[in-house]
C-alpha cells in the first residue's frame, strides 16, 4: 500500500449505473438543458424585435431629416442618398449606437431645445444662403481665363510742369 494514495474504501467507489440508470439520467440532463435553449432563443428573439424596433425608429427619424434637407443638397449628392441607402444608414447606424450605448432619445433630451433653437434661427435663412453662394460662384470671373489686356495711356505733360522743377532732396547740405 502506497502512503501517498489514499484507500480505496467502499464507501468512496461509486456504482456502475446500469444502462436503464444510464438512459433515465441522461434524459434528465436533456430535459435540463432544453429550458434553458428555449429560453436563449426566447432572449434572442426579444433583442431581435428590439433591435427591429430601433432600427424602425431611426429609419422614421432619418426620413423625417431627409424631408427638411434633403432637397437643399445638390442633386449629385442627393441622387446617391435614395430610399434603400437611408435604410442601410439607420441599420448601420443603430447598430453603432447600440453597441456604444447611444440613445437617440437620451441625447433628444440633453441637446433638443437646442437643436430646435438652432433650427428655428437659421433654418429660414439656409436656402437664401445657399442661392447666394450659387449666384456668386456664376458672377464669379473664371480663373483659367486670361487676364484682360490694357492698353498703356500716354499721361500728357502740362506747360507749367517741367520735369525736375518740383523735386524735393532729402539729406544732408553741402556747402
Amino acid at each position: 500500500m502506497n502512503p501517498i494514495e489514499p484507500e480505496n474504501t467502499d464507501q468512496d467507489a461509486q456504482p456502475a449505473m446500469s444502462s436503464e440508470q444510464a438512459a433515465d439520467f441522461a434524459s434528465l440532463m436533456n430535459g435540463a438543458e432544453a429550458p434553458e435553449a428555449a429560453n436563449a432563443a426566447k432572449v434572442e428573439s426579444e433583442q431581435a424585435g428590439e433591435m427591429a424596433a430601433l432600427i424602425e425608429e431611426n429609419t422614421m427619424t432619418i426620413e423625417a431629416v431627409w424631408d427638411l434637407v434633403g432637397g437643399l443638397l445638390p442633386e449629385k449628392i442627393a441622387v446617391r442618398y435614395g430610399q434603400e441607402q437611408r435604410a442601410r444608414i439607420a441599420a448601420s447606424g443603430t447598430a453603432l449606437a447600440v453597441k456604444r450605448g447611444w440613445s437617440a432619445a437620451e441625447f433628444m433630451a440633453t441637446w433638443g431645445i437646442e437643436i430646435a433653437f438652432g433650427a428655428a434661427l437659421f433654418g429660414p435663412s439656409i436656402p437664401v444662403v445657399l442661392e447666394a453662394l450659387k449666384n456668386r460662384k456664376k458672377d464669379a470671373p473664371d480663373p483659367t481665363a486670361p487676364a484682360p489686356q490694357i492698353e498703356a495711356q500716354p499721361s500728357p505733360i502740362l506747360a507749367d510742369q517741367v520735369p525736375g522743377s518740383k523735386t524735393v532732396s532729402f539729406g544732408t547740405v553741402t556747402a
